[in-house]
């Protein structure tokens, strides 16, 4: 008969031996009890520790690669643990050889000089050991200057013989180009560019409903602007101009004749006259512009009379002049002759 004896592990006193020898002693010959804890006098086996393992990085890169003054630039890195422990990157920057503050894997460019060498350090860590440290750099490039605001310094409608001027500002990030910028600018007339590019342009050459603007870009003395093309100013109207000047008094026979003569600055043909006013039976025609009046009885004295001259636009000109209708039998006055009015 066999005994079984489960005993507690890690016992080793006197009391354990003294019962282990009692149990052996109850046994057969070459008989020798089961235990289920570790034999004694067996040495016991230990653990071993692997030594952690430094994570490393994989990659490292800038972005973008020509950053500018004024904005940022980002590092991107990837790190691996040869142990499978989780990774994090750690970055340290240096601009133009200085410590700089970076906030995490970005750097502020703001008060950058052009030109400056941006230098960053990738370090990983897996939180017990930090890995080999990594870098990479970039310059930084010249930024473009841009237009602010450009706006005409006439205030719609533009007419035809006016000259009008581009008042612009311009915005460069670069400190250093920030008093050096210099406008340039472009004229177009319907969509086709001119031969002018000065700040202002005389519009005395075009016709009325001609569609003008302006293109306006800065110049730092390496870059030039994206185009800033202005809204397109439509000319308007010229109205016409009376250039004749009537007698104010009557003809030898008694009657009253004008001719009314006009321009337009324009070109525009078609002119159309009116009277206004006048006195009684007094007649325009309307194409020609001749005026023509005998005065009748009744209307002797000083009249008044307006004519206008009309374009095909509704620009318009007018003239106010006085007739005087003076008795037959008063002496003549300044050379006139007196008027006879009809019977």
């Amino acid at each position: 008969m066999a005994w079984t004896w489960r005993g507690t592990p890690g016992l080793v006193g006197g009391h354990g031996i003294a019962a282990l020898l009692a149990l052996r002693a109850g046994c057969g010959d070459g008989e020798a009890p089961e235990t289920s804890g570790t034999q004694m006098g067996a040495p016991t086996p230990q653990t071993r520790t692997q030594a952690n393992r430094p994570p490393q990085i994989d990659a490292l890169r800038l972005k973008p690669r020509s950053p500018q003054s004024g904005g940022y630039v980002e590092a991107v890195a990837s790190a691996s643990d040869p142990d499978g422990d989780p990774t994090w990157v750690l970055f340290e920057w240096t601009l133009d050889g200085a410590r700089a503050s970076g906030k995490n894997n970005r750097l502020s460019l703001q008060s950058s000089p052009k030109g400056a060498r941006v230098e960053v350090r990738a370090i990983p860590t897996d939180g017990k050991s930090q890995g080999e440290s990594v870098s990479a750099s970039v310059r930084v490039e010249n930024a473009p200057p841009r237009v602010a605001d450009a706006e005409y310094d006439l205030l719609p409608p533009v007419q035809r013989g006016q000259t009008i001027g581009v008042v612009a500002t311009a915005h460069d990030t670069d400190l250093e180009d920030k008093e050096g910028l210099e406008l340039r600018y472009r004229w177009y007339v319907n969509g086709v560019a001119t031969g002018n590019r000065g700040r202002r342009f005389n519009t005395s050459a075009l016709r009325t409903g001609a569609r003008i603007h302006a293109r306006v870009v800065a110049w730092d003395g390496e870059e030039q602007s994206a185009p800033h093309d202005m809204l397109p100013v439509v000319l308007g109207n010229l109205p016409p101009v009376i250039t004749s000047h009537p007698e104010t008094g009557l003809m030898a026979d008694g009657s009253f004749r004008y001719s009314v003569e006009a321009e337009d600055p324009d070109g525009d043909r078609g002119l159309r006259f009116e009277l206004v006013d006048g006195p009684d039976g007094m007649q325009i025609d309307e194409v020609l512009g001749e005026i023509a009046w005998t005065p009748g009885e009744g209307q002797l004295g000083e009249h008044r009379v307006e004519v206008h001259v009309v374009d095909s636009q509704g620009g318009k000109d007018g003239q106010v002049f006085p007739i005087l209708v003076s008795d037959p039998n008063a002496p003549p006055a300044d050379g006139q002759v007196p008027a006879a009015p009809a019977n």
